[in-house]
């Protein structure tokens, strides 16, 4: 059990819900061993708490990369709410 995290010292870490654990989890590619004991089972996940903050700063994003994301989220909205046509629009070529 040397260098295993239990499920609250991840929600610590992760600062969410015991629901989102698992998910954030798998995400960063670390999955549970279950362990039964006499009053239930449960979750360890094989990694130390300097690798686990590690493995987070490496997944945060670009800033340029969520600036583009951005843009494109807004671009869809704008055509769907008839801002704009969208670009490549069957009209624009029978034109």
């Amino acid at each position: 059990m040397l260098n295993m995290l239990t499920t609250k010292q991840a929600i610590k870490i992760l600062n969410c819900s015991i629901s989102s654990v698992a998910p954030k989890m798998a995400n960063l590619g670390i999955y549970p061993i279950r362990e039964s004991f006499s009053n239930g089972k449960r979750n360890f996940y094989p990694v130390t708490e300097e690798r686990l903050r590690e493995l987070i700063a490496e997944r945060q994003k670009d800033p340029i990369k969520i600036a583009n994301q951005q843009a494109q989220a807004l671009g869809a909205l704008e055509v769907v709410f008839g801002v704009r046509r969208p670009v490549g629009d069957r009209n624009e070529i029978n034109r």
